[in-house]
């Protein structure tokens, strides 16, 4: 999905920022090498998504919406490096 929408878009997947809310996409965004933001905070999001993110080499520590439009803001400067956050 993410290579689909990277090419549909004509965007170089390491200008790719993702907001995902699922283990299953966090590796998905890693697959394509792109970073990405591992967010618990929406209300569908089971408790322990943290603790699971982070088994899988991801951190979830951002839990409101307010924190998005900062996160994206660092990652697009680089912020995160070639880390996933």
């Amino acid at each position: 999905m993410y290579l689909f929408a990277a090419e549909t878009l004509g965007v170089e997947l390491a200008r790719c920022l993702v907001v995902e809310d699922s283990i299953a996409g966090l590796n998905a965004a890693r697959a394509a090498d792109m970073k990405a933001i591992a967010f618990g905070g929406a209300s569908h999001i089971p408790s322990g998504y943290g603790a699971s993110a982070g088994r899988c080499g991801h951190h979830a520590d951002h839990e409101t919406y307010d924190e998005l439009p900062g996160l994206v803001e660092a990652g697009v400067r680089g912020d995160f490096g070639d880390v996933l956050s």
